[in-house]
């Protein structure tokens, strides 16, 4: 949850190292999406943001988090 506050430095308790042009590759991560924007349309108090993946770096077997209602939960595996 340490993106989830306010703040300028969010990574700086977060280890983490340089990969795919430049952006932040977080240890222990499942997946890194380099994107470029396509898109911001309106979703009420919110913005919904549309990407395009220009380049994505899988780790193996990791299981993805889902974060939904304030909590994080492991994916189900099938």
């Amino acid at each position: 949850m340490a993106f989830a506050g306010k703040g300028e430095d969010k990574l700086k308790d977060v280890p983490w190292r340089d990969a795919m042009r430049e952006v932040p590759h977080i240890d222990g991560c499942a997946v890194v999406l380099d994107c470029t924007v396509a898109d911001i349309l309106p979703g009420g108090d919110h913005r919904i943001v549309t990407a395009l993946v220009a380049e994505a770096d899988v780790a193996g077997e990791r299981a993805p988090l889902l974060y939904h209602r304030r909590r994080m939960a492991a994916m189900p595996t099938r």
